[in-house]
């Protein structure tokens, strides 16, 4: 089975004050984004302007079987993996429609109410062609994205 190569896009938000920077990201997930998908990148991140903002692009590449799961505090835990060729997503309940709805063109299988790191989740499969994604919006901050390099 090959690698999943694909583009995960992250708003910067961080923002500072003289020596004091602030990052809700980091905040949220108690370490920096880089630090968790490190073992999956294939080169170093980058920043680019999109849409009027400003994101963090992380190259990854996911061999069969291997992924990363992401803390997201009171709101549970998020995760993605190659299982098979397919992208398998587990993301909190609340964003079980807008999941659905962004990512309805790329579903492989049912979408199932799972538990996942010990929370509720949604589990979703997606097959990714290069150049297919999608997009999640994150209300006034931007969106998160995944697509398929």
């Amino acid at each position: 089975m090959t690698d999943i190569r694909l583009d995960l896009t992250v708003p910067v938000l961080s923002f500072g004050f003289g020596a004091f920077t602030l990052d809700p990201v980091t905040s949220l997930l108690g370490c920096s984004l880089e630090s968790i998908v490190e073992s999956l990148l294939v080169a170093p991140p980058f920043r680019e302007a999109r849409g009027g903002g400003t994101v963090d692009v992380y190259p990854l590449a996911l061999p069969d079987g291997e992924g990363a799961s992401l803390p997201l505090g009171r709101f549970g835990q998020a995760g993605f993996q190659n299982a098979g060729g397919l992208l398998v997503l587990h993301v909190p309940p609340v964003l079980r429609t807008v999941v659905v709805r962004r990512a309805a063109g790329l579903l492989e299988g049912p979408v199932e109410d799972v538990r996942f790191e010990g929370s509720p989740a949604v589990r979703v499969a997606l097959r990714l062609r290069p150049g297919l994604g999608f997009r999640v919006p994150l209300g006034g901050l931007g969106e998160v994205g995944l697509h398929a390099a």
